[in-house]
């Protein structure tokens, strides 16, 4: 890498964790935000598999005893 690129990365490396250090909110609000998006999508891939057992559950045991060995 030049010293030039160095120096670019340096500075903008300042920049970025100045703009944290001054909005820690903006990395809390995310932080949430994906928090609960993987909440939501976790919640609907249990119902997924609910749903799948309630109508194939012999499909779904031998899946799921297959996975086990």
């Amino acid at each position: 890498m030049a010293a030039n690129d160095k120096l670019v990365t340096r500075q903008l490396e300042a920049e970025v964790l100045e703009i944290i250090r001054s909005h820690p909110e903006a990395i809390w609000n995310s932080l949430q935000t994906y928090l609960a998006q993987e909440k939501q999508q976790k919640q609907q891939a249990r119902q997924a598999i609910l749903r799948q057992l309630k109508t194939f559950p012999a499909k779904v045991i031998s899946l799921l005893l297959r996975e086990e060995t």
